[in-house]
């Protein structure tokens, strides 16, 4: 397994374009974290996009999962480090989303040949 990699701040929106493309539909758990507390949002629904949207005063950084019984869509405001990890050459990744309030958002996605780590 890789080591966590940061993305930098004037590449976030095309790195989750092209994160959210490459892993779209594969099974996903969502997690808010706060320190060593985490909490789950979503479990094994397929990835929809990752997205930020830096217009204005207020930046976010917003996960979308779902299936055809609905979508679980979980956001962090004025986020301040996004980082990554993949694995499994390029079908299971983990990425951290985090706020200036230290609050996160981790996003592990897998392929159906196995299963999320």
């Amino acid at each position: 397994m890789q080591e966590m990699t940061t993305i930098p701040r004037a590449q976030w929106e095309r790195f989750l374009a092209d994160f959210s493309m490459e892993h779209a539909g594969q099974d996903a758990d969502i997690e808010a974290v706060n320190g060593e507390m985490s909490r789950p949002i979503a479990i094994r629904l397929p990835l929809i996009r990752v997205a930020a949207d830096g217009a204005g005063s207020h930046p976010r950084v917003q996960v979308s999962t779902g299936d055809m019984t609905g979508t679980v869509n979980q956001a962090i405001s004025d986020p301040v480090r996004i980082q990554v990890r993949q694995w499994e050459e390029g079908h299971a990744a983990e990425l951290e989303l985090e706020s200036s309030g230290g609050m996160a958002i981790r996003v592990r996605v897998s392929d159906s040949r196995g299963p999320v780590q």
